[in-house]
């Protein structure tokens, strides 16, 4: 007995797990058996006892996780036995499954403040000017809708910003075909959508836009001018939320907006001379039409009322 406490001293001890902050949980299954009731995605990401991104594999994680820069690590596993339905008491036979419970290399702040306001500052944001500088955009939800959110990766810690339901100019939800889609390929939280390069690697997207499709809409409808306090839709050298994103797309250009008139917004990071004066000659132009104009005096109006 006084040599197996003598090996129990000497084992490393093991990083006590916070069931109160932000970690991460993955349920391994025997394929085509249903997930347990208590578990409704394969993986989630946890605020303590709340839900704040659900995914049906790794991979759809991984895709998050690139875009905003974090990873995980195995701390411990649970095996279970049986499911609890609901709240009742009763009880489902199934085969037995495994939950892994895993640390995150950042911590998370899912809501993150930034309208401030007389009478104090909350979380969701009316106007992109109201955000920090160096934030990525994704697609989260906001009030149950999936929208453009951005997040800052900043000293260890992931702030998610999320737009405000009543800015109508910066909440532009998915429509319920599209939101549907999204969840499938991407869970409830994931990477922007457009995205072009001629860069050897390739950012994490939904579906690959086309130079055609943007060169069309910024020919037929009306860029959104909040976008004008967020770069002016072109960064010329754009700060990067992680070491290993910097590397991969050195020399490259940012091109980000969205149009006043219609959702459809366009994430573009190149290196291609071409493609590069061809967009931004298109947005130049852009801004100088009298629509473009109008929607600066009809923001400038709401922002004077509110």
């Amino acid at each position: 007995m006084d040599k197996l406490h003598e090996e129990q001293k000497r084992a490393p001890a093991l990083v006590a797990f916070d069931y109160s902050g932000c970690y991460m949980t993955r349920i391994i299954h025997d394929a085509g058996e249903p997930l347990p009731d208590n578990h409704r995605a394969e993986v989630i990401l946890h605020e303590g006892q709340r839900y704040f991104g659900e995914y049906s594999s790794l991979e759809q994680l991984h895709d998050f996780a690139e875009v905003v820069g974090f990873t995980w690590e195995l701390h411990h596993t649970e095996q279970m036995d049986r499911a609890r339905v609901g709240q009742t008491s009763n009880w489902v036979s199934c085969k037995s499954y495994t939950i892994e419970y895993y640390l995150l290399s950042h911590d998370f702040d899912t809501d993150a403040v930034c309208h401030k306001t007389k009478w104090g500052a909350f979380p969701g944001f009316w106007d992109l000017c109201e955000l920090p500088a160096g934030i990525v955009p994704f697609i989260g939800l906001s009030n149950g809708s999936l929208v453009t959110c951005y997040a800052l990766n900043k000293e260890g810690k992931i702030s998610l910003y999320r737009p405000n339901p009543n800015a109508k100019e910066v909440y532009k939800p998915l429509t319920m075909a599209e939101h549907h889609s999204y969840i499938r390929q991407h869970g409830d939280m994931g990477p922007y959508t457009k995205f072009i390069s001629k860069h050897p690697a390739t950012w994490p997207a939904s579906q690959p836009d086309t130079e055609e499709r943007i060169i069309h809409y910024l020919n037929t409808h009306t860029l959104d001018p909040i976008f004008e306090d967020c770069g002016g839709f072109v960064d010329l050298n754009p700060e990067w939320p992680t070491p290993c994103i910097a590397r991969r797309y050195g020399g490259c250009v940012h091109f980000l907006g969205n149009f006043y008139d219609v959702s459809g917004m366009f994430n573009v990071v190149t290196n291609d001379p071409r493609l590069f004066v061809r967009l931004l000659e298109a947005i130049r132009r852009n801004q100088k039409t009298a629509a473009y104009t109008a929607a600066k005096a009809e923001i400038k109006a709401k922002k004077e009322v509110r």
